[in-house]
């Protein structure tokens, strides 16, 4: 999609690559976020109620548009890890 942001995180043995930080978006933008995880869990991305099921070595993406300001945890559910936080201006 034209004017994506995307963004790729990869989970290995509970660590976060790359290391949780900021994803800063203008509002209105349209996001595709890809996970791989060497488990299983689910990714969820808070305040958009976007939730996906990771299965251990199969990628998912989730697409949606960035149409709410402000700061969002994507995490996972399972672990608990932190992914990053979508911050929308």
């Amino acid at each position: 999609m034209a004017g994506e942001r995307a963004v790729t995180v990869t989970i290995t043995k509970g660590r976060v690559s790359p290391p949780p930080s900021h994803v800063d978006v203008a509002v209105g933008t349209p996001v595709a976020i890809t996970v791989s995880e060497d488990r299983d869990d689910v990714v969820h991305v808070h305040g958009y109620d976007e939730e996906v099921a990771l299965h251990a070595g199969t990628p998912v993406v989730i697409r949606f548009v960035a149409d709410q300001t402000g700061t969002f945890e994507v995490e996972t559910h399972e672990t608990g890890l932190t992914l990053f936080q979508l911050v929308v201006r």
